[in-house]
C-alpha cells in the first residue's frame, strides 16, 4: 500500500505575506505549550507546499484548522472549541472561492461562505450565509464533534470527513471512518456535510515531525493570530457600589455614577432579566446561577454629559457590598461561553426600549402586566431616567424595569464575584460605548 508523507512543523503561526512558517519551535516546546494551554501552531507540508494550518490555544478552548489551495492561499477555516476534556465541537466554518489564479488571499471580491452553528431550544442548525443569501440546515452535535486530538496526532482534524463523487452521492462503506458514517445530516433545506480538510484517507498517510530549513521560515512574532476574544466587561461601568467613572460616549466625555432605585424582592432567588413586554418572556429560563431568596438593593448606573440626556449605562442588584474581584457572563441552560466568537456574548433582546430584572418565578405575571393597559406598572424617574416597578401580591416578588441604554438592542448580564468566589452582584450592561 502506498503511504503518503506529510511533514509537520510546530511554530508561532503562518506568515501569509512571506508564504512561510513564522517562528518555528521544537516539538518538545510545542508539547509543553499544549499541556499548559498556551498557544502555538502546526503547519502541515507536502514537500515544500503548505497544505494545512492548525492554531491551538487550549486556555481559550480554541482550535482552528485551515486548508490551503495549490497556490498557497487559505481557502478553508474551521473553528473548533473544546467542550469537555475529551471532545471538540465545530462552531464555524469559512470558505473562500477563488475563481482566478491571480486573486489575492481574502480579496474583497472573493466570494465567501460562512457556516455557523446555531443552538436553539428546538435543536441545532447550521446557518449558511453566502453572497446570494442565507439558509439553514439541521445539525446534530454527534456529527459536529470530534475526539480531542492527542498532541502530535492531527489525523481526525485533517482527514476525517465525508467526501462526495461528481454526482453528489457520498462514497461511504462500512470500512470508512466512523466520523464519516455520521456525516449525513438531514437538513431543513439540504444536507450539510463535513468534508475532510485534506482528501487522503487517514490510513494512507504518515505524519513526520521536522524542523524547517532557514529558507522556509521567518522570525515573525506571535501576533499573526490570536485566539477568540469574546465580549469583555468594563468594570468602570458595571461597578454598582463603585465611584463615579468617566468614559467617552459619542465623542464626548460622560460621567457614570450609581443611584439606588429601590429593592428587588426575590422569593426563590432564581434570576431573570429581559424585556418586560416580550411576548415570550414567560418562557424565558432563569440564569444558571441563583442567589439566596431575599430583598436586594437595586442600582442604576446612569451616564450623563454636557450634550447627552441621562442614559442607563448598567443596572442590577447587589448581593454583597464587597469588592468585585472577577466577572463572568450570566447564562441560561444550553448557553456555553466557550463557544463564543470575537466580541460575542449571550444577551437578552429588547424591542421596546425597556429592560427589567425579577425573580424568574413571576415571568408570566410580568408578561401579563405589561399587556394589561388597565393596570400599568408605577412609573417614576431616577437621576433623569425613566423606570417602573410593580409587585405581585401573591408571591411578594416585584419587577423593576428601566430604560435600556440607547434603546432597542441585545444586552448581556454579568455576575460579579468576590475574592472568595461568592456572588456579589448581577448587572445588565447597556453597552453605551459600543
Amino acid at each position: 500500500m502506498l503511504v503518503e508523507q506529510f511533514d509537520v512543523v510546530y511554530c508561532e503561526g503562518w506568515d501569509p505575506a512571506a508564504q512561510a512558517i513564522a517562528g518555528p519551535i521544537q516539538p518538545a516546546e510545542a508539547s509543553r505549550r499544549d499541556a499548559a494551554g498556551d498557544q502555538y501552531a502546526v503547519v502541515v507540508l507536502a514537500g515544500s507546499d503548505p497544505r494545512a494550518l492548525i492554531e491551538i490555544s487550549w486556555r481559550h478552548h480554541s482550535c482552528s484548522v485551515w486548508g490551503f489551495d495549490e497556490r498557497g492561499r487559505r481557502v478553508l477555516k474551521r473553528d473548533f472549541r473544546r467542550i469537555d476534556g475529551k471532545r471538540v465541537l465545530l462552531v464555524e466554518q469559512l470558505e473562500w472561492n477563488y475563481s482566478e489564479p491571480d486573486e489575492s488571499e481574502f480579496g474583497s471580491g472573493v466570494p465567501k461562505t460562512i457556516t455557523r452553528l446555531q443552538r436553539g431550544r428546538f435543536g441545532d442548525t447550521m446557518v449558511i450565509r453566502t453572497d446570494q443569501g442565507e439558509r439553514s440546515e439541521d445539525a446534530s452535535l454527534p456529527v459536529l464533534t470530534r475526539d480531542l486530538p492527542d498532541f502530535g496526532d492531527w489525523r481526525e482534524l485533517l482527514f476525517a470527513g465525508d467526501s462526495e463523487d461528481e454526482a453528489g452521492v457520498a462514497r461511504m462503506s462500512p470500512g470508512d471512518d466512523p466520523f464519516a458514517m455520521l456525516a449525513h445530516i438531514s437538513g431543513a433545506e439540504g444536507i450539510w456535510r463535513v468534508k475532510p480538510v485534506l482528501p487522503q484517507r487517514k490510513s494512507d498517510v504518515r505524519l513526520v515531525e521536522r524542523f524547517p530549513p532557514p529558507s522556509r521560515h521567518t522570525e515573525a512574532a506571535a501576533t499573526l493570530w490570536s485566539p477568540p476574544r469574546p465580549m469583555q466587561p468594563d468594570p468602570r461601568v458595571l461597578d454598582l457600589t463603585g465611584p463615579k467613572a468617566s468614559l467617552m460616549l459619542r465623542s464626548e466625555i460622560s460621567v457614570v455614577e450609581s443611584h439606588t432605585a429601590g429593592m428587588l424582592r426575590m422569593p426563590t432567588g432564581q434570576v431573570m432579566a429581559g424585556a418586560p413586554d416580550d411576548y415570550f418572556l414567560g418562557q424565558r429560563e432563569p440564569y444558571t446561577v441563583s442567589v439566596p431568596p431575599g430583598s436586594y438593593e437595586f442600582v442604576l448606573r446612569v451616564a450623563h454629559g454636557a450634550n447627552m440626556d441621562p442614559r442607563v449605562a448598567a443596572a442590577g442588584f447587589v448581593i454583597r457590598k464587597e469588592r468585585v474581584a472577577s466577572w463572568e457572563l450570566a447564562v441560561v441552560p444550553g448557553e456555553d461561553p466557550r463557544l463564543l466568537r470575537d466580541s460575542e456574548a449571550y444577551c437578552f433582546g429588547v424591542d421596546g426600549g425597556t429592560a427589567c430584572f425579577a425573580d424568574a418565578s413571576v415571568t408570566e405575571w410580568i408578561a401579563s402586566l405589561w399587556r394589561d393597559d388597565e393596570a400599568p406598572p408605577r412609573q417614576t424617574q431616577v437621576a433623569g431616567v425613566r423606570m417602573s416597578d410593580a409587585e405581585d401580591q401573591e408571591s411578594g416578588a416585584n419587577v423593576i424595569a428601566f430604560s435600556s441604554g440607547w434603546g432597542d438592542g441585545c444586552y448581556p448580564v454579568w455576575i460579579g464575584r468576590t475574592d472568595g468566589g461568592s456572588v456579589a452582584c448581577f448587572v445588565a450592561d447597556m453597552r453605551l460605548s459600543d
